[in-house]
């Protein structure tokens, strides 16, 4: 809790940039019968560096997909996006997961008197692996998020190669962390995330332990 806070301080003390995509999620589905609740700090480190602070929710659907929910704000008015995730591809001890989420984003910057909207179609290809130890639960991952871009009738093409991990305690039940790093392919910005997840179960409401 006391990390969610500073995090969300955290938005108060930096300039603003331009930028928000980011991918802070690993292969695999949210377990089953349960919801996943993240909150990003994300750092922008080149160009204009500022900060965006973003909060996602996660729901499976079914065996292999489930759905995301996404808004934000901080260098942008607003960010909202929504995401199909499918994952065909399970983490076994002869492979790593693999799984790609589609979806839409919607957003809309100010620069200084002027504003711009932005629509955004994604694509997010994942692959991550888990590995257990005494420690906990740490799960690297790797992606080339795609974004077919459209600012005021100007379109482009964004990419970014994106590494991370997240990161379970063995002393905490429902909570992790997530650590992130996206390169400028296209169209980008290079910029560190920091992350929180809560896994909710719907029968015993919003625990953090």
């Amino acid at each position: 809790m006391r990390l969610l806070l500073i995090l969300t301080f955290g938005l108060f003390c930096f300039n603003s940039s331009w930028a928000y995509y980011s991918l802070m999620d690993t292969a695999e589905l949210v377990d089953e019968g349960k919801y996943n609740a993240n909150v990003e700090t994300q750092f922008i480190t080149d160009g204009e560096d500022g900060l965006n602070l973003l909060g996602r929710f996660d729901s499976r659907l079914s065996d292999e997909t489930s759905y995301r929910i996404e808004a934000g704000f901080g260098v942008v008015d607003f960010n909202i996006a929504a995401f199909y995730k499918w994952a065909p591809i399970p983490d076994t001890d002869k492979q790593p997961a693999i799984s790609v989420a589609g979806g839409i984003s919607i957003a809309r910057y100010e620069f200084g008197k002027e504003s711009a909207n932005d629509l955004s179609l994604r694509v997010h290809p994942i692959i991550s692996k888990k590995f257990k130890n005494d420690f906990g639960i740490i799960t690297p991952y790797g992606g080339i998020p795609l974004g077919l871009r459209s600012v005021d009738g100007d379109t482009d093409l964004v990419a970014h190669l994106t590494f991370g991990s997240s990161v379970k305690p063995s002393r905490f039940d429902n909570i992790s962390f997530m650590a992130e790093l996206g390169f400028d392919l296209a169209e980008a910005f290079t910029y560190l995330s920091l992350g929180l997840n809560l896994s909710i179960d719907p029968d015993e409401g919003i625990k953090f332990q």
